[in-house]
């Protein structure tokens, strides 16, 4: 049931082309260069894509518009870039195209790969798109006049602009004036008043009025809590509305999950293990508790209650981490009992405002304190990337066990880098950590992280059963392995596998013994130079970690994605609901 997170939903219409006119590798490429708001970034352009950046260039902002569109979707044979993308918008709206303001300050505001998010950019940029009439740069541009975080704050300014933009039937609009009522006024009356908003937008079909209508009678929050309105208008949501609906499935599937009806279930537990790939924390706890429970239909293996625990708390759901610790206070078949880990969680969980953890805490006593003093090397309350950051440290000053039992334990929490990692350094040896190579064990954690979805593990392990190195040879478990990492859009493993699919199927033995040991070599360093990679990102996330806690959901509404991954999300539901046979591999819901 896992696979791997998606970006943030970027709402917004997109350019209508015909089929015709898609961009197409045969016709041609061009390399490129555009100014995202930080650097020139490098972007192939093909076939008739070339002919829309000489347009824009030429001073025609709407095909400034059409090109960024075009990359942010990856149409044709275009490579999605979300970054080339907020540079064409970013043209456009220099050269006076409102949409492309809109669009180029709510990317900036929401960041992507390499380019952290820039509020002060994003309100320049919302700014030039208001001082065009465009009410949705209007209303973002209002979320920072209503905060005051890089704007002098002025909350008459902001709620007059939204409700303009409101007035005239702008759904973005009414978004950020809900949700800034809702999550940032501090304000029952405020919130009230949100809920309103939410529950007029529900009624009109729109996905973030029934998302945010089904949370507040789900939580009791500015209106009376109601579960059974709750369940209602997530299901509205999740089934009927328009635009980000994922919220709204998650709430739905909460209250599904307590059916008695095995087929209820099953839908259940797929749209909460999805709405968690999506990072909505209080789904990751749901499918916990579901997957804890196990009833008939939950389609859940055991090792999923403790990583839907950990991606909760990870995201800062108090309750989420709660429960984490709870499995280490009370032990299990996977999770033994561990003092240490369980007083850090609940510690966490009682500093993000869950009061049951504060008392487990309290009456934990002194027990709590002793564990408190002992406590691991690497905080176990830190997000997974941040641990295995700090344990690749461990490693390389030769603190080898303290580096061995961070990474142990979160392998024991199914954390797939955790697995991949260790797998690695159990097959190759590592000096300090795992002084003799074990190449069995190394290979079934491998395998482990490859089931999982893991991109890097995929290709390992396909190569492994490829060369016959470890394993014995099985090809067509090779071509599987690499055809799903390759289907994931792995531009090397779609390579590999296409090689794999024109190879003869009997190869010479001469030819195979030679060049095994070159394969058996390349893997290895392929294996560290992967994970150089991912521990300069657990750094960077390391480095952006701070052990006080706050919670992550007054923040989550605002939240954004791509115009793909709102497609993703809405191509699964309505495959869930069998308006379409379609749902590719490359969607990372499907």
């Amino acid at each position: 049931m896992r696979y791997w997170p998606v970006l943030a939903l970027l709402l917004g219409s997109l350019f209508l082309m015909g089929a015709s006119k898609f961009p197409s590798a045969y016709d041609g490429y061009k390399e490129a260069y555009v100014f995202d708001g930080k650097q020139l970034y490098p972007v192939t352009l093909y076939g008739i894509a070339r002919n829309w950046e000489a347009d824009c260039r030429s001073g025609k902002a709407v095909q400034c518009q059409r090109l960024g569109d075009a990359l942010f979707e990856g149409q044709g044979d275009l490579k999605v870039e979300p970054r080339a993308a907020m540079g064409f918008w970013l043209m456009a709206c220099d050269r006076g195209h409102a949409p492309g303001c809109s669009k180029a300050a709510q990317a900036i505001e929401a960041g992507t790969t390499n380019y952290p998010a820039n509020p002060v950019l994003a309100l320049q940029t919302a700014e030039k798109g208001c001082l065009l009439k465009d009410t949705t740069s209007c209303a973002s541009a209002a979320l920072h006049y209503y905060r005051g975080d890089v704007a002098q704050q002025d909350r008459a300014r902001a709620l007059q602009l939204w409700d303009t933009g409101c007035g005239a039937k702008d759904e973005e609009a009414c978004r950020m004036k809900a949700g800034a009522l809702y999550y940032d006024s501090g304000e029952d009356a405020a919130r009230a008043q949100a809920v309103e908003l939410y529950r007029a937008g529900c009624d009109r079909k729109q996905g973030w009025g029934c998302s945010g209508y089904a949370d507040a009678l789900a939580s009791g929050v500015g209106v009376a809590r109601d579960d059974k309105a709750a369940f209602a208008a997530g299901r509205t949501g999740c089934l009927e509305a328009k635009g980000d609906t994922v919220l709204a499935c998650a709430v739905y599937a909460r209250f599904l999950g307590n059916s008695d009806e095995p087929e209820d279930v099953k839908r259940a537990s797929n749209l909460l293990t999805r709405a968690c790939l999506a990072k909505i924390a209080e789904a990751c706890n749901d499918a916990g508790l579901l997957a804890e429970r196990d009833p008939p239909g939950s389609g859940f293996a055991e090792w999923e209650v403790a990583l839907s625990f950990r991606d909760g708390c990870d995201l800062s759901h108090a309750a989420s981490c709660a429960n984490l610790a709870r499995l280490y206070f009370e032990g299990g078949d996977r999770i033994k009992v561990n003092l240490k880990r369980a007083v850090a969680l609940y510690d966490k969980a009682c500093a993000l405002g869950d009061r049951p953890a504060c008392n487990q805490i309290e009456q934990m006593g002194s027990m709590a304190t002793n564990a408190r003093n002992a406590k691991p090397a690497v905080d176990p309350a830190a997000p997974s990337d941040v641990q295995l950051a700090r344990a690749v440290e461990l490693a390389k000053v030769g603190r080898g066990n303290d580096a061995f039992e961070a990474v142990a334990r979160l392998m024991e929490e199914a954390d797939a880098d955790a697995e991949w990692l260790l797998g690695g350094w159990f097959y190759y040896g590592y000096a300090g950590v795992v002084d003799t190579p074990d190449k069995r064990n190394g290979l079934i954690l491998m395998e482990n992280a490859a089931r999982q979805g893991h991109i890097e593990a995929l290709k390992w392990v396909g190569m492994a059963y490829w060369e016959g190195d470890g394993v014995s040879v099985d090809q067509d478990k090779a071509l599987g392995y690499m055809g799903y990492a390759a289907g994931r859009g792995d531009e090397m493993a779609e390579a590999i596998w296409r090689s794999m699919k024109l190879e003869p199927v009997r190869q010479e033995n001469a030819r195979r013994a030679r060049e095994m040991a070159e394969a058996a070599e390349r893997r290895k360093n392929d294996f560290w130079a992967n994970f150089s990679a991912a521990a300069a990102a657990w750094a960077t996330s390391s480095s952006n970690y701070a052990s006080s806690y706050s919670s992550s959901s007054s923040s989550s509404w605002q939240s954004l994605s791509n115009i793909q991954a709102q497609h993703n999300w809405n191509n699964y539901i309505n495959y869930m609901q069998g308006y379409t046979t379609a749902c590719v591999s490359s969607n990372p819901y499907c």
